[in-house]
């Protein structure tokens, strides 16, 4: 019976996220993508890097170039080198992440492209981002303690990403 209900939980959270991901008006973001010769990922934790991993699989798939940022070095060499019409991904559970949040403010001042996919609340860097999508994922307190975080919502984004891509490119090419 306990078990039923954390699936219950589980499915209410994905669910959640792809209502959200339903609301999006993706012509901004497919534009944004379409447009970017250089795609950067950055995901802020351990976690969220393995989702961009997952995320750079799916991008590659579309044929786009894809460049995984491993750290905040390589976050800040990229910013450094990005170009007006590159995009990245930046990944955050909370989207308070102390340590990135003066790369942002860079990526502001240059007006450079960033999607924020953080979890559903007010946030810094869904704030200052040219597009936000957010994930539900409500933590759940483990038995010893820990809080936990599933990240199953966060790689349902980037499937979904690259289907309205897909969609958006059909009826380019029907439109030619």
């Amino acid at each position: 019976l306990l078990s039923r209900g954390l699936g219950d939980v589980y499915k209410r959270q994905v669910q959640r996220t792809i209502e959200h991901l339903d609301m999006l008006d993706y012509d901004v973001l497919n534009t944004l993508i379409d447009a970017a010769p250089l795609i950067y990922i950055f995901g802020t934790g351990m976690a969220q890097q393995n989702v961009a991993r997952d995320a750079q699989r799916h991008l590659l798939s579309i044929s786009k170039k894809v460049i995984l940022l491993n750290d905040e070095n390589e976050l800040n060499m990229a910013i450094d080198q990005m170009t007006q019409d590159d995009l990245m991904f930046i990944i955050s559970l909370s989207g308070e992440t102390q340590n990135i949040m003066q790369p942002i403010h860079i990526l502001k001042a240059r007006q450079l492209n960033y999607v924020s996919i953080t979890t559903l609340h007010d946030n810094f860097i869904a704030q200052n981002a040219k597009f936000n999508i957010y994930v539900s994922s409500t933590p759940l307190q483990f038995f010893n303690n820990i809080q936990y975080h599933s990240f199953t919502p966060y790689y349902v984004i980037f499937d979904y990403i690259v289907r309205t891509y897909h969609n958006y490119k059909i009826v380019q090419k029907n439109k030619d």
